[in-house]
Order: C-alpha cells, then sequence, then structure tokens
C-alpha cells in the first residue's frame, strides 16, 4: 500500500469512528504511521495522559458481530443458526466485507485490516518456514485440521439454505474463510454480551435488566480502533473497560506525550503470540515459557541414573496414574502430563518435579527391580506421600537436582545451535522471508531462555537435601509397617 493510500485510509476510518461510529475520542491521543518500527498502525499521546483517564468509548452498537451486522438484520433466520460463535462472526464479515462492501457501516474500518499478503500467523507459513520453529510445541496448535472442519462445517450451513443467504456461497472460499477466520482471530475481543440468547434448559430466568452479567455471557467481537492498540506484555498501559452502554479503553498508568499506547492481547509467550497474532515481542515476551516432554523428563533419569530397563518406569507411571491412593494424596491432580510448562522467570509446575522427586526416590529403594507387583504399589504409594509432604515443604534431594538438570539438557540439545544466540533483528525488515526467520528465532531463543531459567531456579526455588534423608525416613516406615503386619498376623493365629 503506498504512503498517500496508507494515510488517506487511515483519515477516513478515524473519521468515520466520530462521526458513523459514534465514537468518543480524546485530543490527547492520534493514530499513527508505525510501519517504519514494524507495527503498522499504532496509537500514540499528543498530551500526557493521566491513569484512569478515558481515552476512546466505543458504543456497543459501534462493534461488530451477530447482533450488530446487517446479516442478522437481513436475514432474521440466521440469528437461530446454531452456529458456534466463530462460524456466525466468519458470516458476518464475509457478509459485511464481500457482499455488501461499500455499502457496509464496517467499510471504512475493513480497509485498515491487512491484507492476506500481511498476515504472519501460522496459518500462512509454509512448510519450511513452520520446520523453522522446531522443535517448538506451538506448531501442533496451529489446528489447520479443525479450521477445515469449521469451514466444511459453514459451506454445509450455507448450501442447505433456501434463502438469499446462500449468495455468500460464491465468496466462501478456503482463502476467504483463512483470511477471515486470520483476521478475527487476531483482532476480536470477547465483549459481554447483554442480549444472549435464553436457553430452553435455563431454570432461573432474571427479570432485572440492570443485573450485572454472568462472567461467562459473552459475544466475539470485532471492536474498531482498539484493535489499532498494539500489545506488549512489559509495556501494557491502557486496558478495554466495559459497561452497559460502551466500551473505554481506559489509561491504567500515566502515559506521557510521544509513547505510545499498549494493550494486552493476554498473558501469551512468544511462540503464541505469533500463532495467534502473526507478530512477535523482539525482546522475548514477558511470558515466555518452553514445554519439557514427559519423555525428556524420563530420559533424564534413565540417563543420571544409568538404568536402560524402562518396565520399571512404566510400572511406576501406571500405579501412578491408577492408584487411588495416590489420586486422593494429589487430590485428584493429575501428575503425568504429555508436557510440563517451564517459564521465563524460572517457575515449574510442581507436578513435573513431584513427578521426578517420586521416581528418583524409588530408584534408590534396595532391590527394588526385583518387588513384586504388590510390593512395589507399596513402596510407590509411601515414596509418594513422603515426596508430596517434601515438595510442600520447599524441599528436594540432590538425585532429583541432578536428573532435573539432566533433563532440561536434554531438552534444550533439541533445539539448533542459532537458538542459543541472542538476536536482535532490525524492527523494519519488509522480506517476509527474512521476518518469519527472524521471528522464528526469537521464539526458539525464548523457549531456551525460559528452560535456562528453570534448570538454575530449582536450587534457589528449593532446598536441598540429601536423598538418604528421604529414602530413611520411608524405608523406616516401610520397616514400622511391615512389624505391624506380622503381629496383626500373630494376633490372628491366637
Amino acid at each position: 500500500m503506498s504512503e498517500n493510500s496508507f494515510e488517506k485510509c487511515t483519515d477516513s476510518f478515524v473519521q468515520w469512528t466520530v462521526g458513523n461510529g459514534g465514537y468518543t475520542v480524546s485530543d490527547k491521543v492520534k493514530v499513527i504511521d508505525y510501519r517504519n518500527v514494524g507495527r503498522g498502525r499504532a496509537m500514540v499521546a499528543v498530551e500526557d495522559v493521566a491513569e484512569g483517564e478515558t481515552l476512546f468509548e466505543i458504543p456497543r452498537g459501534s462493534i461488530l458481530n451477530v447482533n450488530t451486522s446487517a446479516l442478522t438484520r437481513d436475514y432474521p433466520s440466521f440469528g437461530t443458526s446454531q452456529l458456534g460463535e466463530w462460524e456466525e462472526l466468519i458470516l458476518c464479515m464475509l457478509y459485511e466485507m464481500f457482499v455488501l462492501g461499500e455499502n457496509s457501516r464496517w467499510y471504512p474500518y475493513f480497509n485498515v485490516l491487512p491484507s492476506s499478503a500481511e498476515l504472519n500467523s501460522l496459518i500462512y507459513w509454509s512448510d519450511r518456514e513452520l520446520g523453522l520453529l522446531k522443535p517448538s510445541f506451538v506448531i501442533e496448535r496451529i489446528g489447520r485440521g479443525k479450521s477445515q472442519e469449521m469451514f466444511s462445517k459453514v459451506l454445509s450451513y450455507i448450501e442447505n439454505q433456501d434463502s438469499d443467504l446462500s449468495l455468500i456461497a460464491k465468496y466462501l472460499t478456503w482463502e476467504n474463510f483463512v483470511y477471515v477466520a486470520s483476521i478475527i482471530m487476531s483482532y476480536s475481543f470477547d465483549v459481554e454480551d447483554l442480549n444472549p440468547q435464553s436457553d430452553e434448559d435455563d431454570e432461573i430466568e432474571d427479570d432485572d435488566n440492570d443485573s450485572e452479567m454472568s462472567p461467562d455471557k459473552s459475544i466475539k467481537s470485532m471492536i474498531p480502533l482498539a484493535d489499532t492498540l498494539n500489545s506488549d506484555t512489559h509495556l501494557c498501559n491502557a486496558n478495554l473497560m466495559y459497561d452497559k452502554e460502551t466500551l473505554k479503553m481506559t489509561a491504567i498508568k500515566p502515559i506521557r506525550a510521544g509513547e505510545e499506547v499498549f494493550n494486552i492481547y493476554g498473558e501469551h509467550p512468544n511462540s503464541e503470540i505469533l500463532r495467534r497474532y502473526g507478530y512477535v515481542e523482539w525482546k522475548g515476551s514477558k511470558y515466555d515459557f518452553a514445554e519439557l516432554p514427559l519423555e525428556k523428563l524420563t530420559d533424564g533419569v534413565i540417563s543420571h541414573f544409568k538404568m536402560q530397563d524402562q518396565q520399571l518406569l512404566r510400572m511406576i507411571f501406571d500405579i501412578i496414574g491408577k492408584n487411588d491412593t495416590i489420586n486422593q494424596i494429589a487430590e485428584g491432580e493429575n501428575i503425568i502430563l504429555d508436557t510440563y510448562d517451564c517459564y521465563r522467570d524460572g517457575q515449574t509446575l510442581v507436578e513435573a518435579i513431584l513427578l521426578l522427586q517420586t521416581v528418583c526416590i524409588i530408584y534408590q529403594i534396595p532391590d527394588i527391580l526385583k518387588a513384586s507387583e504388590e510390593e512395589l504399589t507399596k513402596n510407590v504409594e509411601r515414596s509418594f506421600a513422603k515426596c508430596y509432604q517434601l515438595i510442600q515443604s520447599g524441599r528436594i534431594t540432590r538425585q532429583c537436582l541432578k536428573a532435573w538438570e539432566k533433563s532440561i539438557e536434554l531438552r534444550i540439545s533439541d533445539y539448533p545451535s542459532h537458538a542459543n544466540r541472542e538476536l536482535t533483528p532490525q524492527t523494519n525488515i519488509t522480506d517476509i522471508t527474512t521476518l518469519r526467520d527472524a521471528m522464528a528465532h526469537v521464539v526458539l531463543q525464548g523457549e531456551v531462555e525460559a528452560l535456562r531459567s528453570c534448570r538454575l531456579a530449582l536450587r534457589s526455588n528449593y532446598k536441598v537435601i540429601e536423598d538418604s534423608k528421604l529414602l530413611n525416613n520411608i524405608l523406616k516406615r516401610k520397616a514400622n509397617s511391615a512389624e505391624e503386619d506380622d503381629r496383626d498376623g500373630k494376633r490372628q493365629k491366637q
């Protein structure tokens, strides 16, 4: 898009917000061209803004959703389609953008949305480009299969309509579907729905129109201007607030003249920011994390203890997963997960440490490989209970720490060597291949940094004790239990 065209679309859109849109926009902010730093349009303070000030206010009737779209107005039966909120908003957007076009109320808004060629969400990446993200698990969350299922569902719905609603069919191509769905994923908000469809199964009807909305009643919506704000997990200084009649973008801290206004799209790591929104935070997201697969956790144990036979490990996992006593101790929480999150700040899921500590101490029980199934079950129950108490008290054993460090090392070794090097790219990269290569690098770099942080943090997050202390406690209890069983047996004989 040429500079003149870009500015013309921006001016037209801003005029629309305060005209047809009915917005109230503070004179202290302005939408500007930030393409020179790779952020497209942005909102910037032109005067100092105090904490709590409203930057702009949006009438609920000016946001785009199934309640406000012309599709529902022109075809009332669509309002009872029984489609999901994603499918409904996709059809509303297709109708407004392609069927109505310039006649759509939101036409000036559509002109400032990026084209498909400008989107970098992962569904647009080639297989080669996605390969750059290995071994990040974000690749498994792209959801192409689910997108195709949704496309087939929407297409079937349209083709089975008797009304002129079928005129959308000519625009319902896979390319248009992916484009609109990507725009919705990148720019939509979940807004409290003040006019939810009543469910036939509702047992209680609330006739008080002034009552507060239930937080689970929301509707997926496009909010022009609110989605112009860029997001930064470190620099967020404004949030969208909701009331009955309007939505207000409010400063949550002072914003100085010349500073950009940032919202936050969620507490997402860079991998998820890239998947959903098609960009990355070049200095890393505040919420970056890596995923440690269960197999790496177990590989760390096997490597550390130099035990090649995995039969014992499988039996331990089977007992932990099915044992009622262990389930009660864990309060119903699953301990054995496919992956365990390791965060940039050094925090990790306690389930990973509990599982690792339990396995490590069981491996040190004398003659454990010769134990019968019943004996092994009792050993696992006792060990899990003691390890649970140990972890709750903020302690781990030395062998658990070493096995954890080995597991992390093995996971880091999955990453390409360049993920260990810091990348500070130019923020105005225009070549799409270079840009995607750089974004993939930053995602992997953030995950490696998170793994390193968790490797080091375990020493400071937990007090390290010798394994003999925990092992003696378990074996002592085992001996006491055996003596009690022996006494019970003698009493029965008498």
